[in-house]
């Protein structure tokens, strides 16, 4: 993007500033377009952010002013609000939950595959500078994704049976039941305030936001700065994009695995054994007695284990979104993903001139990902129900 930008015409700096926009316009609408999805259907929110993301495309490739430039990155800061959580929350009312985790690792091992070939192909592109091919390319993908789009149920219909009668109290006032009648999105009252609510009382979903949260202070930052920390070991550049690949091929693999790892493991121990190897491997990243040459072999393994345990966790944050509130819901978690990734680049500014950018990164691991992701999911493995997490 950057460079193609440049190459119109911008400036780095116009770039920066256009993409700010971006960033600030979609912190403000995600959880406003989680309420207008949920009010007025989750298959007309996610179009219209399909029609905008076509119109983002269609602006970048007329580039000529910085006024244009401000609204093409409005127009994909509406574009990804309006369809973060949008068809996932019909997807979720439509998913038997006993297969959750199943479906959601061959979805991952998918978004892994189709990101490679995305990743590859836009390699191609740049190399050869023909940066409008690219961008037309994505406008088609858009094009055909508006086409499925309007496959989806219009409704929120689920084709998932009630639980059962004789599950407990507790179970039932921290999972949302999924109904098998279709909702009346015309007549929904939801609010900001009823989210809130809806959020405050589950401890378990508060846990969860937290996490994406903690995630992100650290993750965010380490993989805008991968190449960076592996150039200051004296490693190439290319190796990060070797190690991306690789990374790829490896997630899309043990993906598709996962949901057969869970028929002999228990999935407490996967999710609680997957952090253990991820904490590890990121803690080795930052060793002084580690091989700078191992680095990215660390790199791809932590995203190994990482794979092990997100099915699980989102299975669990899928299991306890409460209903009618689905899509804002998960774009309050797209909201807590912007903002620890904020909350990385104010620390970052703050304290690089005093610790360095190895140093940011170890102080985010510890106190993001160690203590306070550590410490939820200590707080998952004592509270999710058992009918939940085995």
């Amino acid at each position: 993007m950057t460079l193609y930008l440049s190459q119109v015409g911008f400036s780095v700096a116009t770039v920066s500033l256009g993409i700010l926009v971006y960033q600030v316009c979609r912190l403000i609408l995600e959880v406003p377009s989680g309420l207008i999805s949920d009010s007025f259907g989750h298959r007309f929110v996610g179009l219209l952010g399909l029609g905008f993301m076509a119109l983002y495309y269609i602006l970048l490739l007329n580039e000529q002013s910085f006024v244009l430039l401000v609204v093409t990155f409005v127009s994909k800061g509406i574009a990804v609000a309006c369809l973060s959580g949008s068809f996932e929350a019909i997807y979720i009312a439509h998913v038997n939950e006993k297969k959750l985790v199943q479906y959601n690792s061959i979805e991952n091992a998918i978004f892994y595959v189709s990101y490679g070939v995305t990743a590859l192909l836009g390699g191609i592109f740049a190399q050869a500078t023909l940066f409008n091919i690219g961008i037309i390319v994505d406008l088609i993908a858009v094009i055909l994704s508006l086409g499925i789009g309007f496959a989806f149920p219009a409704n929120d219909a689920s084709c998932i049976k009630p639980h059962s009668n004789n599950q407990n109290m507790q179970t039932e006032s921290l999972v949302a039941t999924n109904k098998s009648s279709s909702d009346n999105f015309a007549n929904k009252k939801v609010s900001f305030m009823g989210l809130l609510q809806h959020i405050k009382g589950n401890h378990i979903l508060c846990c969860l936001l937290l996490m994406d949260f903690a995630q992100a202070v650290f993750f965010v930052g380490f993989e805008d700065f991968y190449s960076v920390v592996l150039k200051q070991n004296g490693l190439g550049a290319n190796l990060a994009g070797i190690s991306l690949v690789v990374q790829l091929i490896v997630s899309a693999l043990i993906g598709l695995f996962v949901p057969h790892i869970v028929t002999f493991m228990s999935e407490r121990k996967l999710l609680a054994g997957g952090y253990a190897g991820r904490f590890l491997c990121m803690s080795l990243f930052f060793m002084p007695f580690v091989a700078p040459i191992v680095l990215p072999i660390v790199y791809i393994f932590e995203s190994v284990f990482s794979c092990f345990c997100a099915p699980i966790k989102r299975m669990i944050f899928q299991r306890n979104l409460p209903d009618g509130y689905r899509a804002a819901v998960l774009s309050a978690q797209s909201q807590s993903v912007a903002l620890g990734a904020i909350c990385f680049s104010g620390l970052n500014a703050l304290l690089s001139s005093l610790i360095g950018l190895q140093g940011v990164l170890i102080l985010t691991l510890v106190l993001g990902f160690g203590v306070i992701y550590g410490g939820c999911i200590w707080y998952l493995e004592k509270q999710v129900p058992k009918d939940i997490l085995n």
